[in-house]
């Protein structure tokens, strides 16, 4: 193999593996942002249980601008609409049933929720960009 040939192949090989990092990374962060909407959902439900009607709402607003980041990130890694909505949902009704399932095992909702904001807090600034990247896309 010619060394030109190699150079090419090595550079070609160095572009593709990058840009697919990149694709992975929008990937799984549009997956843990779905994941994080579903655990505001689940936070929602508990506060309604427990008469915190006003918080609920609040939780339930929260769980849509998370839901709204999710479809940015997948939307910035290049998926179609119909992929970008079944990929988000799939994740959020994922997380929702997780955490339920949970709650059903005798874990405590409250542990649920710690163990939740610890996870989902540092994920906050990609919320807010993508967020505001979906926002743009629909003025």
């Amino acid at each position: 193999m010619s060394k030109n040939k190699y150079n090419f192949l090595i550079g070609l090989f160095f572009l593709v593996s990058t840009q697919s990092s990149a694709s992975n990374d929008e990937y799984s962060i549009g997956n843990e942002l779905a994941k994080c909407a579903g655990f505001f959902t689940f936070w929602s439900d508990q506060l309604s249980s427990a008469g915190l009607h006003k918080n609920s709402i609040d939780a339930a607003n929260k769980s849509n601008g998370w839901r709204i980041a999710s479809l940015g990130a997948f939307y910035s890694d290049g998926f179609s609409h119909e992929r970008r909505n079944s990929l988000m949902i799939s994740a959020y009704s994922t997380a929702i049933t997780s955490l339920n399932a949970r709650v059903e095992a005798g874990k405590a909702p409250s542990q649920i929720i710690d163990e939740k904001i610890s996870e989902c807090l540092p994920l906050n600034n990609y919320q807010e960009t993508y967020r505001q990247k979906m926002k743009s896309l629909n003025k």
